[in-house]
């Protein structure tokens, strides 16, 4: 079979399968060589994440779609602090008394 019958086959470009081709023969396997360069900066468990929330969210950017994250992750704290603070009211109120400022009076003396 030919590379252009074979890339027509799998609907990619005839390069790629001519560099498939030379990757076989000269490693005699087809995985990607380790390139130079910057290495990855994300997980394949993150990689499979971010694609699922692209596919939940076909029309908004990447920017929108981790602007609505964060903004989530925001109200849930501030959720969690509030049901803290209505459960626990103590629990944030100052445990010893706050320094008391001098008054002109005492520095004229």
């Amino acid at each position: 079979m030919s590379n252009a019958n074979i890339s027509r086959y799998l609907r990619i470009h005839e390069t790629a399968v001519r560099n498939w081709l030379e990757r076989y023969e000269t490693t005699g396997d087809i995985q990607a060589i380790q390139k130079s360069g910057r290495k990855r900066c994300t997980t394949e468990k993150q990689d499979d994440i971010i694609q699922s929330m692209v596919a939940q969210h076909p029309t908004e950017s990447l920017g929108q779609i981790a602007f609505r994250k964060e903004l989530v992750l925001l109200i849930k704290k501030l959720l969690r602090l509030w049901i803290i603070d209505k459960a626990y009211p103590s629990r944030f109120e100052q445990t010893h008394p706050t320094r008391k400022l001098p008054t002109m009076a005492a520095t004229n003396n």
